[in-house]
């Protein structure tokens, strides 16, 4: 059985916005404005690296290095 990952609204968040960000880059490169566009393609990267670092973790923030 493969285990379930738990998606929270903050990964959701997060990958809704990267989306958006990555649209943005596209019309960016269209307009010819290739420095923009590795900006927002770069954000968009970083979260979807947040958006992976929160999954399956049950809560809407990761849990601080001091909880143990």
């Amino acid at each position: 059985m493969t285990p379930r990952i738990i998606e929270t609204t903050d990964a959701k968040k997060l990958r809704a916005y990267a989306t958006r960000l990555m649209a943005f880059a596209l019309k960016a490169v269209s307009d010819g404005d290739t420095d923009f566009a590795e900006r927002l393609t770069a954000r968009a990267s970083e979260c979807l690296d947040d958006a992976q670092a929160t999954e399956g973790l049950g809560t809407d923030r990761p849990a601080s290095s001091s909880s143990k």
